[in-house]
């Protein structure tokens, strides 16, 4: 029976037994969002026929972003997946190469300030034996412990200490020297030392805490390949958009435009060599609308008038909650203007260390038309400002950014913010100020009055005066600004005149703004007066 069970036995194949793999595992692709990051981790692993257990530690995320790991594996069917939270320190996990490496260099370093510490001491002893030969020369001299001598053995006797002690004090002066010269590298070995713990915490941040996964494997045969894993958190890493404009006077039909983009990381690891993407994709927003409530309204017998005093008894009267949540909702997300959004693929792969490095990285120039005018508002500056009205040709939106560089002739004149500035949009840009188009405000009137001999309504009126002064050796298109009071009240009567006729009215779709187009050639001088009245009832005030 026995001898049958065995031959039954070897009619099948033997799967091996079941073994845990642990594998290193390296951040190799990185999307960055605006507010969060997708990270995809691989892992070479080799297993032999059967079903196995493929562990990759050191995945640095919280709970929830756990739960979005997916993983990814060729020539092996997935079985469960299992995450743990280790809670071990990154310090703690198997080096890779470049760790160990700089772990080494360290050793040296220190080594080498040990044998130089320990040469100067080397020479030091023969310093200190000769400081011992001064003090028994001294106490020798000092006639402590000696016969008297006569006056010959005496003079005899100083010249040989004399002799001896200056003989001493000559080694121990070369000794010191000696030691001093061994000891001149010690600066530059420090200073090494310095670099290489920085470039080892470059390399191996600690205090991290990582969790693992442990995920079963099964393959037919014998098989080597890359496990992938890939998670979506918030918080490790995040780009912005930064832009230097160029604005050359001599070809001013249009402006060049860099832009690059800053990139910092706090995934707890350092990205190295990594395939980088800057999306402005929101996978942690809103990706659903929000469905209008039903606006029910009722009707009820009126509250009965009270006294201030009474007010305090009743009940406040109740908010529709569907209300309060439409408006809390509606201040927490935003709508992405361009639909799918823009994502910018990295040439080249980058390198990055977690919390102390930020990365600015170059996505291309573009070049879209310009029109170059001056742009004067008397009443707040005392000079007009070179502006550049630009059509975004691209083809692409130019993002939003805190940060943008401005230079005129390649002279940097400052930093500003950009607005987003969508494909096909035209938008004016201020390259700095024009300092030979000077302007003045001019109070000539202002004051308010009764108007009628028994008053009935109040009056205020002004009297303004514009001057633009071209002290420039060129002729400048100006466009020139001001505003005049405007009101939606009957009761408020708004009237005014200026000396020159406005070319705009409500300029940019601003109530009360406007606008003259003026040339002025070099020397040329150009003013407008603007004269406003007000006229309101003499029961009211004006605010």
């Amino acid at each position: 029976m026995m001898r049958f069970f065995t031959l039954l036995l070897s009619l099948f194949p033997m799967a091996g037994a079941a073994e845990t793999f642990v594998v290193p595992s390296k951040v190799t692709d990185v999307t960055l969002y605006p507010e969060s990051a997708k990270i995809t981790k691989k892992a070479a692993f080799s297993i032999p026929e059967g079903t196995h257990h493929i562990v990759v530690n050191n995945i640095l995320v919280d709970q929830e972003a756990l739960m979005s790991i997916r993983v990814n594996a060729k020539g092996v069917r997935i079985g469960q997946i299992v995450f743990r939270d280790n809670t071990v320190s990154t310090s703690k996990q198997s080096g890779s190469d470049d760790i160990q490496a700089a772990q080494n260099n360290i050793k040296d370093i220190e080594q080498q300030i040990a044998e130089v510490e320990n040469d100067a001491r080397q020479a030091r002893l023969a310093a200190i034996a000769a400081q011992t030969r001064i003090g028994f020369l001294d106490q020798l001299g000092s006639n402590e412990g000696t016969p008297l001598l006569d006056s010959d053995s005496v003079r005899a006797l100083s010249q040989v200490i004399g002799t001896e002690a200056l003989n001493a004090r000559q080694i121990a002066l070369a000794a010191e020297i000696a030691a001093e010269k061994i000891e001149l590298v010690l600066p530059n070995l420090n200073e090494a030392l310095e670099d290489a713990q920085k470039n080892l915490d470059i390399l191996q941040p600690s205090g991290l805490e990582a969790a693992s996964v442990r995920i079963e494997v099964f393959s037919e045969t014998a098989s080597d390949g890359d496990l992938s894993l890939t998670y979506t958190a918030f918080g490790l890493g995040t780009w912005t958009p930064v832009y230097d404009i160029y604005l050359d006077r001599e070809n001013p039909d249009h402006v060049d435009i860099q832009r690059d983009a800053f990139v910092v990381q706090q995934s707890g690891e350092n990205w190295t060599n990594v395939n980088l993407t800057l999306s402005t994709l929101e996978p942690d927003g809103q990706i659903d609308p929000l469905l209008p409530f039903s606006r029910r309204h009722r009707l009820v017998d009126p509250m009965p008038k009270s006294d201030p005093q009474s007010m305090g008894n009743l009940a406040e009267p109740m908010l529709e909650t569907p209300v309060i949540v439409e408006e809390t909702r509606s201040a927490f997300y935003t709508v992405n203007d361009s639909g799918v959004g823009t994502i910018y693929k990295v040439a080249r792969p980058i390198s990055i260390a977690s919390g102390i490095e930020i990365a600015r990285i170059h996505l291309g120039k573009l070049r879209i038309p310009a029109k170059l005018s001056a742009l004067a508002v008397p009443s707040r500056d005392d000079t007009a400002f070179l502006m550049a009205k630009v059509t975004n040709n691209s083809g692409e939106d130019l993002l939003a950014s805190g940060f943008a560089s401005f230079f005129v002739d390649d002279a940097f004149i400052g930093t500003n913010e950009l607005e987003r500035i969508t494909s096909s949009d035209t938008r004016e840009i201020g390259f700095g100020p024009i300092n030979g188009l000077r302007l003045n405000s001019i109070r000539l009137l202002g004051g308010e009055g009764e108007s009628g001999l028994i008053s009935r309504y109040n009056e205020r009126r002004s009297h303004q005066r514009y001057e633009i002064e071209n002290l420039t050796n060129e002729t400048w298109d100006v466009r020139m600004l001001s505003s005049v009071p405007h009101s939606n009240h009957d009761d408020l009567i708004i009237r005014w005149n200026t000396s020159l006729p406005p070319d705009e009215v409500d300029v940019d779709d601003r109530i009360g703004v406007l606008g003259w187009d003026l040339t002025l050639a070099p020397g040329a001088t150009q003013s407008v007066d603007v004269e406003t009245s007000m006229t309101w009832p003499s029961d009211k005030d004006l605010r």
